[in-house]
């Protein structure tokens, strides 16, 4: 399959009574990617999942599946390519035997009885519910009835599988057995579920959706670790205790309870992205908390304790000269600068409750050390700052601009020669979040000598 398996366009969806279930939902993903599609009751997950195989046409938007846009015409070939497995097995299983169950799909399609013979026997073996084939449906466990729908759907030999709330009314060892089934499959798979640690355990990668919208698309172990999101989106962070396996294969996590601290360094660094100074507001850290930032900065690479940077606060009540430097410098760079975009280069120097300029010293006044190692090192000092503000439970992002080069800025922080404003560091508290993004895989980034 070229591109990518499924790819929503700006997908809504209406049902007749009016209600907007989805609103303009855009997601691309990848042949054999495991995506958990997560949210409370009536955030849209079933809906997303039906326009998958056409269960529901979209009422904006456009469905592609393979290549091929969901439209009447190509229902049959889009449902030979999506499995869906529904949320009640019961729904699938009506035929005497497992057996006939399975073969169902298969014998309507028109194969020879032998191909229909051997993707039973692939089917249920890759279930693990061969023993199972000539048992009455009715009479399964909630497991096994799981098990057997999915082997019905494996049994047509679709590239992608959509399961809705696959692990609904099952028990512990049900579970887990389903657990260990999805994360052997080949497949692309699709998830919808409550359950957060089943997504976490199968997926690389999670949808959150809300109010039939996507709040955030990333790594469960981030957005899990997102409290705020969570909390807006009316969803409870699953146990520190299991965490993401998502390597395609494995049980999950048998180990101690309490979160390893690599597990924790992880999972604070990925959950950390940039939030504008816009989405920020009080309260910001308090004299206690800023000292902390400052030492987390302390403890990047020196070169020696020269320290090649150092950091200004900007506090409220000097806000109004920094946004004068700031008005002053579009002014000179764009003399046609009208009036409203001059008042919004005033208004960046009151977002954040927090908000500190980073400095580099760049000069040949200190020991000779390359320009370039000494941004690492000021690099280094403000990632340092910004994950243990993420670590407290505060929002923080980095602003830049042509402004921090201007002559007014210069003056205004008393810049030595050799000296240059690299960027602002803006902390305080997150008011609203953007999706996560999708982090590059290590193989985009990554090559070998």
């Amino acid at each position: 399959m070229s591109g990518p398996a499924i790819e929503l366009t700006g997908l809504a969806h209406a049902y007749p009574d009016g209600t907007a279930a989805l609103r303009g939902i855009s997601v691309r993903i990848a042949a054999g990617e495991s995506v958990a599609v997560v949210g409370a009751n009536g955030a849209g997950k079933s809906t997303l999942l039906s326009h998958l195989n056409g269960l529901l046409m979209p009422s904006a938007g456009t469905v592609w599946i393979g290549g091929l846009a969901l439209t009447r015409a190509n229902l049959a070939q889009i449902r030979r390519t999506v499995g869906y497995v529904f949320q009640d097995a019961d729904d699938q299983l009506f035929m005497p035997t497992v057996h006939d169950d399975v073969a169902f799909g298969p014998a309507n399609q028109g194969l020879p009885a032998q191909e229909v013979e051997g993707r039973v026997r692939d089917a249920l073996a890759a279930v693990d519910a061969t023993h199972l084939a000539a048992r009455a449906p009715h009479r399964l466990s909630g497991g096994e009835k799981r098990a057997v729908a999915i082997a019905g759907v494996l049994a047509m030999a679709p590239s992608i599988l959509v399961l809705d709330e696959p692990s609904s009314g099952l028990d512990g060892v049900g579970r887990r057995r389903l657990i260990d089934l999805l994360c052997g499959l080949p497949q692309t798979r699709v998830i919808a579920t409550h359950d957060l640690d089943l997504a976490r355990a199968v997926c690389r990668r999670v949808l959150v959706l809300h109010d039939g919208q996507l709040q955030a698309d990333g790594d469960p172990r981030a957005l899990f670790a997102d409290h705020d999101l969570l909390r807006r989106c009316h969803l409870e962070a699953p146990p520190a205790s299991a965490p993401a396996t998502a390597t395609g294969g494995g049980t999950g996590n048998d180990g101690d309870d309490a979160q390893a601290p690599s597990e924790f360094a992880q999972v604070l660094i990925a959950s950390r992205h940039n939030i504008s100074p816009k989405r920020l507001i009080e309260p910001g850290p308090d004299a206690a908390q800023l000292a902390t930032l400052f030492e987390a900065a302390a403890a990047a690479p020196d070169h020696g304790e020269i320290t090649p940077w150092r950091f200004v606060i900007v506090p409220a009540d000097r806000r109004a000269l920094l946004a004068e430097a700031f008005a002053q410098a579009l002014a000179d760079r764009d003399p046609a600068a009208t009036p409203e975009q001059i008042e919004t280069a005033r208004e960046k120097a009151h977002r954040a409750p927090l908000l500190i300029l980073a400095v580099a010293r760049l000069g040949t006044a200190d020991p000779d050390i390359p320009a370039a190692e000494r941004l690492v090192s000021l690099g280094c000092a403000i990632q340092n700052m910004l994950l243990a503000a993420h670590a407290m439970g505060f929002g923080c992002g980095l602003t830049g601009g042509q402004a921090l080069g201007s002559p007014q800025l210069r003056e205004l922080f008393a810049l030595a020669d050799g000296e240059t404003a690299v960027c602002c560091v803006n902390v305080g508290t997150a008011v609203t979040h953007k999706p996560g993004r999708v982090r590059p895989d290590a193989a985009a980034f990554v090559s070998s000598l």
